[in-house]
């Protein structure tokens, strides 16, 4: 230790008798010390060391200051400490991040202020784009986007990626007072993103009626569309607010997008508008089983018998493939989900309660099961009810897919023993082959990855169901 010692002591000697270079001073390294105090939030610390004059401009080797930290921290008294010995307000860490976009994205508004009076960047942005100005109307923060604007930010920059811009996502938010001041600021009320999405679809997404108003009063496109065909009344129609729960069940909770779809039709919405899947805001409405909307769109002058035209290629979280949507009518999907309102409400209206999909299956099938899986499945009695309600209207129990399979079938996979038990009653043909040849109890004993079900085999057998064939 001694000898260390010593050879520095040397070491400073000859740098000053052959150089005329001083030694390094003993608060040399104070400057990174500043900036590890901030970081583990000593501030008694950092202000101690910023009044001994220690270089608070340092950085960590990510590029993080001392200013960087308090931002992150929301100290806003020791930000303006800093400030003051000289801290760089725009500095960028290894990322490209200011101190300001810190504040922002934490909300930490009093350092925000500090930062923006100290005279940061009011046009900063990271290198994807996004200002200053844009994390602040995403987080809703009303003040900051006032002293921005004031401070000459400019509202119609767009980020690089998508092309958004900061009303759009106020709009995405439902910062409706956060629009309005970007709106006086020009904030471009009919700019589009690269998926042609304007801010009034994101306000209707997000299913704000206050800043749907906003948008339209100042000028927004009521029918403009997105790059896959929506309109903002389809995009307010199929959104909802949900929780998903561990078996993939979507929970919906109270929100504003029944209300902003009802309005837009007030306002004169298309409401035979499709998107490119040929989905309108009636197919809508059923998905997210709100009959007041279904009604006013009927009342409009709505398809009641508009078909998908193209199948949804992407599977679920739940591995339940939307393929056979297409050629689905609204009262496909209500037979679907066994919702015995939305069939009541489209029957009156006059529906077609027996337009298959493109793949040949009818509602009557689709009820019954063929080509479900058990997630998501209603309810049993909710099922019966639905498969009892069709054969009344006068569903043919018999009918057959392109593919061979039935109704009895698709009840046999689904193990509805309550349903198997109707059809065949109703003259269903228990040993029915599709086309491979399987019959439904040949469904109940080997189509399903789970265990077969004692039960509906046992039922199926009782009904004259023959022992399938499997071949070795």
């Amino acid at each position: 230790m001694r000898s260390h010692v010593r050879a520095g002591f040397l070491a400073a000697l000859f740098l000053l008798a052959v150089y005329g270079v001083p030694a390094p001073a003993a608060g040399a390294d104070d400057g990174l010390r500043v900036v590890e105090a901030a970081e583990r939030q000593d501030w008694e610390a950092v202000s101690a060391l910023a009044d001994a004059g220690a270089d608070v401009t340092a950085t960590q080797p990510d590029g993080a200051t001392a200013l960087h930290w308090a931002a992150h921290w929301n100290e806003a008294e020791t930000a303006g400490r800093l400030i003051a010995a000289g801290a760089e307000v725009d500095a960028l860490n290894d990322l490209g991040v200011p101190p300001l976009w810190i504040a922002l994205d934490s909300a930490n508004v009093d350092v925000a202020l500090r930062l923006i009076e100290a005279g940061a960047d009011p046009n900063a942005s990271l290198t994807t784009g996004e200002t200053m100005l844009m994390t602040a109307a995403r987080h809703g923060l009303g003040t900051i986007v006032a002293r921005l604007l004031e401070r000459g930010a400019d509202a119609r920059l767009a980020e690089h990626e998508r092309g958004q811009t900061a009303l759009m996502w106020a709009a995405a938010g439902g910062h409706s007072d956060v629009a309005r001041r970007l709106l006086e600021s020009g904030g471009g009320v009919r700019a589009r993103t690269t998926g042609r999405f304007t801010a009034l679809m994101f306000a209707a997404r997000a299913g704000d009626l206050e800043t749907v108003q906003l948008l339209l009063e100042a000028g927004a496109d009521l029918e403009a569309r997105a790059i896959d065909g929506s309109t903002p009344l389809l995009v307010a129609s199929r959104s909802t607010d949900a929780l998903a729960g561990i078996d993939w069940r979507i929970i919906p909770y109270a929100s504003g997008h029944e209300e902003t779809a009802l309005y837009l039709i007030e306002r004169g919405a298309d409401v035979a508008a499709a998107d490119r899947l040929g989905r309108t805001s009636l197919h809508a409405a059923v998905e997210t089983n709100r009959p007041r909307l279904a009604g006013a769109l009927i009342e409009a002058g709505a398809d009641i018998d508009a078909r998908f035209t193209n199948p949804v290629a992407a599977l679920r979280g739940d591995y339940i493939s939307r393929r056979p949507y297409k050629g689905a009518t609204p009262f496909w999907l209500a037979a679907r989900a066994a919702n015995l309102e939305m069939m009541r409400l489209l029957l009156d209206a006059g529906a077609d309660p027996f337009v298959p999909n493109a793949f040949g299956t009818t509602p009557l099938m689709v009820a019954a099961g063929l080509g479900e899986n058990d997630a998501r499945r209603p309810a049993d009695h909710r099922v019966i009810e639905t498969v009892a309600l069709l054969i009344e209207l006068g569903a043919d129990v018999a009918a057959v897919t392109p593919a061979g399979t039935t109704a009895l079938h698709g009840a046999a996979a689904m193990w509805e023993d309550g349903v198997i038990q109707l059809l065949v009653d109703q003259g269903a043909d228990v040993n029915a082959e599709d086309n491979r040849g399987r019959t439904p109890l040949y469904l109940v004993e080997y189509g399903n990855a789970n265990a077969p079900s004692e039960s509906t085999a046992e039922l199926l057998r009782a009904l004259g169901a023959r022992e399938p064939v499997v071949e070795q």
